[in-house]
């Protein structure tokens, strides 16, 4: 018994000797392989540091800053190639590994880390504004190419005073087509002095419709001095913008805007009286 025992307590030994140099090996290799890493990323080599750093994160996830190192350097690695095939918003990827790092990440290289993800995050924030400038000027020419191919120039919008000292509206206008017009339909939108589009109540929208009947000869003139549109409900309008939405003539024949002007025309307007333009 006495022999059996001594030989168990030999072979717990032996067991755990052997795990301890295991183990000792283990952080030796995850020593070597993180400080390889480290150079690799400090030279600028990160194809190099996510290979050792992907096994130090195979056999250790948790050891040192690993994990957000390997991220880093995977992030590196497909923003460079990203660029150098001409991908559309080479960021987006790499920032979505990025993300995986804290803000407040503080473990090793933190200053490369983070000021990577900051400058990635400033090239987004830059081509996103690119972006909406390029859309803001397309609407523009849409609007202009719009506004041409009408057949009746509005030249003056006219506001005055009814007898209640209310505002109404009327529009001088130009038929610079070869027929007859024998009536069209205006959209006045409608905005206070802060440049906000003012609703009609039972409204969810700012555009005060008219209607008028009124004939004018080919290459004529309408003058609307006498003939006005009260501007009930939008009683706190103060400023205005009048678009012809629809051209009748005696032949029977009628020119219409679509509703991909309507859609330009609000846009424009809207950014023009809030100071956009």
């Amino acid at each position: 018994m006495a022999y059996l025992k001594k030989n168990s307590i030999a072979l717990i030994v032996c067991l755990i000797l052997t795990m301890a140099l295991t183990c000792s090996c283990g952080l030796n290799a995850n020593a070597s392989l993180y400080k390889k890493g480290l150079k690799a990323i400090e030279t600028g080599n990160y194809d190099e540091a996510v290979e050792a750093l992907q096994k130090v994160v195979d056999n250790d996830a948790t050891y040192k800053s690993s994990y957000a190192l390997l991220s880093f350097s995977k992030a590196q690695v497909l923003y460079q190639n990203n660029i150098s095939n001409n991908v559309e918003k080479p960021y987006d990827q790499p920032l979505n590994i990025l993300n995986n790092i804290s803000s407040n990440y503080e473990g090793d290289c933190s200053e490369e880390v983070l000021k990577f993800k900051e400058e990635l995050y400033s090239i987004k924030d830059k081509d996103r504004e690119e972006q909406l400038e390029s859309e803001r000027n397309q609407t523009e020419q849409d609007f202009e190419k719009c506004l041409a191919e009408c057949p009746l120039k509005i030249t003056k919008i006219i506001v005055t005073k009814n007898s209640i000292n209310d505002n109404q509206l009327s529009v001088n206008c130009k038929n610079e087509s070869d027929k007859t017009v024998d009536a069209f339909e205006i959209d006045f939108y409608c905005y206070d002095n802060y440049g906000k589009p003012v609703n009609k109540y039972v409204r969810d929208d700012n555009i005060l419709h008219c209607i008028s009947q009124k004939r004018i000869q080919p290459n004529g003139t309408f003058d609307g001095s006498n003939s006005y549109w009260n501007t009930y409900g939008y009683d706190n309008a103060t400023q205005y913008e009048a678009y012809v939405v629809s051209v009748h003539y005696t032949d029977g024949t009628e020119w219409k805007v679509n509703d991909a002007f309507t859609k330009l025309v609000k846009e424009y307007t809207d950014n023009k009286f809030s100071g956009g333009n």
